[in-house]
C-alpha cells in the first residue's frame, strides 16, 4: 500500500509542478472580425453653426493569442476606440500601451493601430468622426 501512495504524490507533484510553470503560446498574426455599427451623417452643432460630419461605428473581435498589424482605420478624422471586453495590448506609431474593459482612447489621424492579446479575446469599438463640413 506504502508503494501506491508514493505513485499517487508522484503524480500529484508532477502535475502540480506542470500546471505551475508558465506556458508561452505563440502570438499568432491575424486579423480582427468586423461587425458594422452605424453609419451615416450626423449634424452637429459647432461653434460657427451646425456642420455634418460622417460617422461610422464598427465592433471588432480579437482572438486570444493574435497579433494584428494594422487595424483598418480611415485615414482621415478622428477615431475613439472604447474596449468593450478583454485587455489588449495597443501599438499606436511604434508605442505599446496595455487596456482593460471599458477603456477609452484616440488614435491620431493617419497613425497605425496594431493590436496584441494574450490568453483573453477582446472586443473593441471604435467610432470614427470625420471632419466637420458645411
Amino acid at each position: 500500500m506504502k508503494k501506491l501512495s508514493g505513485v499517487w504524490l508522484f503524480t500529484f507533484i508532477a502535475a502540480a509542478a506542470a500546471i505551475a510553470q508558465p506556458r508561452e503560446l505563440p502570438i499568432r498574426a491575424g486579423q480582427a472580425e468586423m461587425m458594422p455599427g452605424f453609419t451615416g451623417e450626423v449634424v452637429v452643432r459647432t461653434a460657427s453653426g451646425p456642420a455634418t460630419v460622417h460617422v461610422e461605428v464598427r465592433n471588432w473581435t480579437i482572438r486570444g493569442y493574435t497579433r494584428v498589424e494594422k487595424l483598418p482605420l480611415p485615414p482621415e478624422g478622428t477615431v475613439v476606440v472604447q474596449v468593450r471586453g478583454g485587455e489588449l495590448t495597443t501599438i499606436i506609431n511604434g508605442e505599446r500601451r496595455e487596456w482593460r474593459e471599458d477603456d477609452l482612447f484616440t488614435v491620431p489621424r493617419g497613425a497605425t493601430l496594431g493590436v496584441e492579446t494574450e490568453d483573453d479575446s477582446a472586443i473593441l469599438q471604435t467610432i470614427w468622426i470625420s471632419s466637420p463640413r458645411g
